[in-house]
């Protein structure tokens, strides 16, 4: 029934291209294919439990000949499963970088995220942690910040003597945040050199300006995250500082790069997160490709703004000094 559905999804796509191309400036027609394809397939699970949309995403994993050059080894971190992705003959880590995958809180795993941690391992020459923490509605939160932290601490704990990054796409990026939040009310030695965020989700309420004006150029809209937030967060508070990053404390940031799609609807709350990261001289990069849509990135190896935009990622994880720490930056912000 599963693929059944892709087919008929798939199908739809291709009709709806034919008659009528319409699309983004500056977008390809693989890549608007591929976003009518994951879009049919997104509003789908909309009168589905998020079930339904796991099974089909299991079925689309994409392949990248790039993990044939990646060892990737199960393990388990304080409790938490994880996966390394470690570049073959690499015996020795210069940097780490800690990565949660997106999914709304309550979609992904690292198995569907191979093709990214394979590209981020290669091009940073880095192993890389993907972290498969715990997902609503089965677990709600603050489940998901809970098991970040637990790994990242322990893995500075591990690593002492070289750069640990943080990194993370929508969810997976408001969970980079959350944690780094959470290391400053500790007396942990070690804190992470740098931060990369994908699509950040900062302000999960927020329902103005992109977020209704992008609705139809991106993957997402307000009706789906919606329901997400609600499945993870249950009785929470809806605004709770683990999750909603309107008055995040931009010195707790290390030196961070940001990447969006310009045609997104979180695109107006990254460009506000960025800019007050800016007046605060917080050391960041932003990079925004205008036609592209919600962690683009992810669609590696079929479209080459994502391949291009994982390599710009690892060219920065690279440049990560092992002297960087949080609170050295914090001090001279």
């Amino acid at each position: 029934m599963a693929m059944v559905d892709i087919i008929k999804i798939f199908l739809s796509a291709v009709w709806s291209l034919l008659t009528n191309g319409k699309r983004v400036a500056g977008r390809s027609l693989r890549t608007e294919l591929l976003f009518r394809i994951s879009k049919g397939l997104l509003k789908a699970a909309q009168h589905h439990p998020p079930q339904w949309l796991r099974r089909r995403q299991a079925l689309m994993k994409l392949y990248s000949p790039l993990q044939r050059k990646v060892d990737f080894i199960h393990t388990d971190i304080a409790g938490v499963p994880c996966q390394w992705a470690r570049p073959r003959n690499s015996l020795q880590p210069e940097r780490v970088l800690v990565y949660f995958h997106g999914g709304g809180y309550v979609i992904g795993s690292v198995d569907g995220y191979r093709n990214t941690l394979a590209h981020l391992a290669m091009e940073s020459n880095a192993w890389v942690l993907g972290v498969d923490y715990r997902l609503g509605p089965e677990h709600r939160f603050p489940a998901a910040q809970d098991d970040c932290l637990t790994v990242t601490q322990t893995i500075l704990q591990q690593f002492t003597e070289i750069p640990v990054i943080l990194g993370g796409d929508s969810a997976g990026g408001a969970l980079v945040l959350a944690t780094l939040q959470s290391l400053a009310t500790t007396d942990i030695a070690t804190t992470p050199a740098a931060a990369i965020l994908i699509s950040p989700w900062v302000q999960p309420n927020a329902s103005e300006g992109s977020m209704i004006g992008c609705e139809s150029t991106d993957l997402l809209d307000r009706g789906l995250i919606k329901q997400w937030y609600s499945l993870y967060m249950g009785e929470a508070a809806k605004n709770h500082p683990r999750v909603d990053f309107s008055n995040f404390d931009p010195s707790l940031l290390p030196a961070t790069y940001i990447q969006a799609g310009g045609s997104e609807i979180f695109i107006d709350q990254i460009r506000a997160f960025h800019q007050k990261l800016e007046r605060y001289h917080v050391p960041v990069e932003m990079d925004v490709v205008e036609h592209q849509f919600h962690v683009y990135q992810t669609f590696v190896p079929v479209l080459k703004d994502s391949a291009a935009a994982l390599a710009r990622l690892g060219r920065f994880v690279q440049t990560v000094d092992a002297n960087s720490s949080r609170r050295q930056l914090a001090k001279s912000a």
